[in-house]
């Protein structure tokens, strides 16, 4: 799940260091700030945006060359890390995907894989992603 070439495994570990950067920020907002609603703005519209707008060009250049994933036709640790933060985001925004056509398809075919549907379909998913009234 890491990728198979040198460039693949770059690609992957590109990808979760930037995811890492965008979960820190979120974790902020939802744990320490203390103006949660014009927290929430000013996240979206920075952070929350430049991510999707980040990974709407990443598989769009992906797409271009017939592919599905982060890496190509191959599913990797980015590929949950990044569907995941998406998720989190469309708690805090249920229309942020709308002005991204291909991130869109994306988390709708990542949402699709069997494993992923399995468990997302079995109850097991906690109602509540951080066990706070915040995303």
């Amino acid at each position: 799940m890491n990728g198979k070439s040198d460039e693949d495994k770059f690609r992957v570990d590109s990808t979760m260091d930037y995811a890492e950067e965008v979960r820190t920020a979120y974790y902020k907002l939802i744990y320490q700030s203390q103006n949660y609603e014009a927290d929430l703005i000013k996240y979206l519209e920075k952070t929350g945006k430049e991510f999707a707008n980040r990974m709407e060009l990443l598989l769009a250049e992906q797409e271009d060359k017939g592919a599905n994933y982060i890496v190509g036709e191959q599913f990797t640790i980015a590929d949950c890390v990044v569907w995941e933060l998406l998720d989190l985001h469309i708690i805090l925004d249920p229309d942020y995907l709308g002005s991204h056509p291909t991130l869109k398809a994306y988390y709708s075919r990542v949402q699709m894989r069997p494993n992923i549907a399995k468990y997302l379909a079995s109850g097991k998913r906690p109602a509540k992603s951080n066990n706070v009234d915040r995303g």
